[in-house]
C-alpha cells in the first residue's frame, strides 16, 4: 500500500481490506508504544472503482464506509478524482480572491503575479490527479482576463503578451494551457 501524511493527517492507498487490518494492527502497537491514540471516529474508508465496490465488505469495517472524501484539497469519490467538484471549488476560490484584490490600486504586473502564487497553484495541484477540458481552461483564462483588467474594465493588451517574459514586453503570467500539457509528460 501507499501512505501519505501531512501534519496528523495519514491516509492509506491500498488494494484489499486485509490491508486495514494490518494498519490498525500497527496503529495498536504505536499506541502501546507511544501513548498516542488513532481517533476511530475520524477514520474513513472509501472503495474507489468496479472492482472495490464489487468486494465483500468485513462487518467491522462498514462504519467506516463513506461515499466521498477530501484529502488534501482534493474530493474524491467512488469513481476516484471528483473533477467536477474540484473545479467548482477551484472556482469558488478564485471568486474570493477577485473580491479581496477588487479595488484599482493594484498594478496589472502584481495582479498576474496573484494569479500565478494563489490561483494557478491550486489548479497545478488539481491537474496532477484529473484532466482538466479545454472548455473549462477558456472559462479560466476568461476569469483570469476579467481579473486582471479589472480596473480599466477591457483588455488594454492580449493575453498572448501578458504570457510574456518581462524582458520581451509581457507581465509573465503563466501560459495555462503550456504548463499542463507539461505536467502530462511528466505523470
Amino acid at each position: 500500500y501507499k501512505i501519505t501524511n501531512y501534519a496528523d493527517d495519514t491516509n492509506f492507498f491500498i488494494s484489499n481490506f486485509n490491508s486495514v487490518f494490518d494498519i490498525f494492527k500497527i496503529y495498536s502497537l504505536f499506541q502501546q508504544a507511544s501513548g498516542a491514540t488513532l481517533k476511530k471516529e475520524k477514520t474513513k474508508i472509501l472503495l474507489i472503482g468496479k472492482t472495490a465496490l464489487s468486494l465483500a465488505t468485513p462487518k467491522s469495517l462498514i462504519p467506516y464506509l463513506v461515499s466521498d472524501l477530501k484529502l488534501y484539497g482534493i474530493h474524491f469519490d467512488k469513481q476516484g478524482v471528483n473533477s467536477e467538484e474540484n473545479l467548482k471549488n477551484f472556482e469558488t476560490g478564485f471568486c474570493k480572491l477577485e473580491n479581496r484584490y477588487a479595488g484599482p490600486e493594484i498594478s496589472y504586473w502584481a495582479r498576474c503575479r496573484i494569479v500565478d502564487t494563489y490561483y494557478l497553484t491550486k489548479l497545478w495541484y488539481i491537474g496532477l490527479f484529473s484532466i482538466i477540458s479545454e472548455s473549462y481552461i477558456r472559462k479560466i483564462q476568461k476569469i483570469i482576463g476579467r481579473f486582471i483588467w479589472i480596473p480599466s474594465k477591457k483588455n488594454l493588451v492580449s493575453m498572448g503578451i501578458i504570457k510574456n517574459k518581462p524582458d520581451n514586453g509581457g507581465l509573465g503570467l503563466t501560459d495555462i494551457n503550456s504548463k499542463l500539457k507539461a505536467m502530462s509528460f511528466m505523470a
